[in-house]
Formats: C-alpha cells, sequence, structure tokens
C-alpha cells in the first residue's frame, strides 16, 4: 500500500512546474508513514530548484489554510495545495 499525499499547484505555480500537481509517495521519500509539512515543501522546493514557486505562496492542507512553520502532520491521502500570491489590476 502506497501512503500518497497529494501536491496541488495554482497559477504561476501550475506554470513553473509544468503540471498541475505532484503525488508524493511518504514512505518510499521520507521512509515514514507520516511527514511533517515544512519537510513535504522543502522536498518538492528542491525538485524544480530553478524555480520560485513558494515565493510569497499561501498554503492549505485539506481546504484548511496554514502556515508552512505550522507543525502540521501529513499521511496519507491528505492534499496540500500551494496558492501563489493573485495580481490583479
Amino acid at each position: 500500500k502506497y501512503i500518497m499525499v497529494c501536491v496541488l499547484y495554482y497559477a504561476s505555480a501550475r506554470e513553473a512546474t509544468g503540471k498541475d500537481h505532484d503525488d508524493v509517495d511518504i514512505e518510499k521519500v521520507f521512509s515514514s508513514k507520516t511527514v511533517l509539512l515544512d519537510t513535504l515543501l522543502k522536498y518538492i522546493d528542491a525538485q524544480y530548484p530553478e524555480k520560485a514557486i513558494f515565493k510569497g505562496a499561501m498554503f492549505a492542507v485539506n481546504d484548511e489554510y496554514c502556515n508552512r512553520e505550522d507543525d502540521i502532520q501529513l499521511t496519507d491521502k491528505d492534499t496540500v495545495v500551494i496558492i501563489p500570491p493573485v495580481s490583479g489590476g
């Protein structure tokens, strides 16, 4: 059984990564059944080193806004959303 977390990319984060989401197998990548949000985001950031996909971004876990520094444990079927700043005119 896989322990998957879905990371959704919106707007400029989608453009930077070239896709709308990543499915991360927590157990395979981190050798654990859970992972902290900040640790997962560091892993995602390392996958796209030339992109600033988190600059000014907001985050949500399972439809709840949160801060990157919050001590949030992620586990199977959790969804993390990366919401870049919205620009308007």
